[in-house]
């Protein structure tokens, strides 16, 4: 009975700690992606198709690591995750990225009411430049808030992007829910 009791508890605990985790993977993902792919596994680009201008992204292998290549000529390339997560105001949302490069890294997320419906708070984008080439691990805190005009926050979709013109490596990229 203590046993179970035990293995019980073991398990509400884990449970509770992988809640606040959101579900990016991305050495996993990244492992899984084939080299010369445009996204990494599990996330997408934003791609205006009516602006060919865009930079692209692509899965690198050198040496033995991977890692995810973003180009851009002069406008901003956004990767979205695939899958949105839940959230709410008040949530504080923990990113850390690790990159190497030269540009601009901008880390943010997309926020959507439950229903869907996107819009945009305001400061939801933080900048990095990235000056010397030198790779790094960023960690962004972020507070969540509601939009506007009452729309309420259900749901939020990582973005991870490049602005300006910039070549920027990213190694890895994590995120979560701190209480």
């Amino acid at each position: 009975m203590k046993f179970q009791l035990s293995v019980l508890s073991f398990g509400i605990v884990t449970v509770s700690v992988w809640a606040s985790e959101l579900a990016v993977n991305w050495r996993e993902a990244l492992s899984q992606t084939p080299p010369g792919a445009a996204v990494v596994n599990g996330w997408r680009l934003n791609n205006f198709q009516k602006n060919p201008k865009i930079g692209t992204g692509e899965v690198v292998e050198s040496d033995g690591v991977k890692y995810f290549q973003i180009e851009t000529t002069g406008l901003n390339t956004s990767f979205h995750t695939v899958k949105n997560f839940p959230a709410k105001a008040g949530d504080i949302l923990e990113i850390e990225v690790t990159a190497k490069g030269k540009g601009h890294l901008i880390v943010s997320c997309c926020c959507y009411q439950s229903d869907s419906k996107f819009f945009s708070p305001a400061d939801d984008k933080i900048q990095y430049i990235i000056p010397k080439n030198e790779k790094k691990t960023w960690i962004v805190r972020k507070k969540l808030t509601d939009g506007k005009n009452g729309e309420k926050l259900g749901k939020i979709t990582l973005t991870l992007s490049a602005g300006g013109i910039s070549s920027l490596s990213i190694y890895d990229y994590k995120a979560k829910i701190v209480k």
